[in-house]
């Protein structure tokens, strides 16, 4: 039977040590990255449900790295490291008119399993999350 997105979220939030909060029937998770100088630093994960093409559910989740400039350079860059992710890839999300970088992964929902869908979900954070201090620095995301 397949699981509810509450269900997943629930058990995602509680194995990594996160929190959760109700968006407009889609969720945002908070998972602790680290710890620096006393305070612990969160990344988010937004976790939604879409139709794919042919009507079928779709799991999708995603975080947020951060604003980048494109560049043909880092565009290949991006490209040629999404065959080697372990999970998911990077796309683009234009917030606020600026281009965001976003690692991401999605699952039919119908057979998603909460056991494979954990160590995407830390995946995926935790790449998003270095990739944000990365650019932030003005480096490469990876």
């Amino acid at each position: 039977m397949p699981y509810t997105l509450l269900e997943i979220v629930e058990s995602v939030s509680t194995k990594l040590g996160g929190s959760y909060t109700e968006v407009h029937s889609n969720y945002l998770l908070r998972l602790p990255m680290e710890v620096i100088d006393g305070k612990e630093i969160i990344q988010e994960v937004i976790v939604i449900t879409i139709e794919n093409q042919v009507k079928e559910p779709m799991l999708k989740y995603f975080s947020i790295a951060g604003t980048i400039k494109l560049e043909p350079e880092l565009t290949e860059f991006l490209l040629r490291n999404n065959l080697g992710m372990d999970y998911g890839g990077f796309s683009l999300m234009a917030i606020n008119n600026e281009e965001n970088l976003v690692v991401y992964d999605s699952v039919p929902l119908a057979t998603a399993k909460i056991d494979d869908i954990i160590p995407s979900v830390q995946y995926i954070s935790k790449l998003a999350y270095e990739s944000k201090k990365r650019i932030s620095s003005g480096l490469n995301p990876l």
